[in-house]
């Protein structure tokens, strides 16, 4: 066979990073854990910076999921103050003499329950209406039927004379 080993080159493997948060942190501390998928473990090599500060981390078990993919964590806790003041936190992933970063992107929890509550409340007054206007209709209706019956009784009393 005339196969050539670099039809099928080695494929390219990058490090996936992502940050993990609390929803709503709660203590004086918070714990942040950069998650690395797509590389072993063995190979990288965990750090953060954390509002111009190098941080080492605390490794955390790496194991593989059900897929066989291999997943590293690294985790630190910063001050309940430095997530208020939503100081920059970076994971540095050190990969084959390569660095990558993530950054921490804070959404904060306050706008998306303002959103959540506005919409609840357009559809509470949207249902609201509905009902009102509803109910007038059907007072109307009502009220003309009896208006319609007291005529049609009346008539008939002088019709009987």
């Amino acid at each position: 066979s005339n196969v050539s080993p670099n039809l099928f080159p080695e494929h390219t493997v990058f490090p996936v990073i992502d940050i993990l948060t609390p929803l709503i942190p709660n203590g004086p501390l918070v714990p942040l854990h950069c998650v690395v998928t797509g590389v072993e473990s063995s190979q990288i090599h965990m750090s953060w910076a954390v509002d111009r500060r190098k941080e080492k981390g605390q490794a955390i078990l790496t194991h593989r999921n059900d897929g066989g993919i291999q997943i590293t964590r690294n985790q630190i806790l910063i001050t309940a103050e430095e997530w208020d003041r939503k100081v920059k936190c970076v994971c540095v992933v050190k990969f084959r003499g390569q660095l990558y970063t993530k950054t921490l992107q804070r959404h904060d929890a306050s706008n998306v329950c303002y959103a959540v509550k506005y919409i609840y409340l357009s559809l509470c007054l949207i249902f609201g209406l509905l009902f009102l206007i509803t109910v007038i209709v059907y007072v109307y209706k009502l009220g003309r039927k009896i208006f319609v019956m007291m005529c049609l009784c009346k008539n008939l009393s002088s019709c009987s004379v």
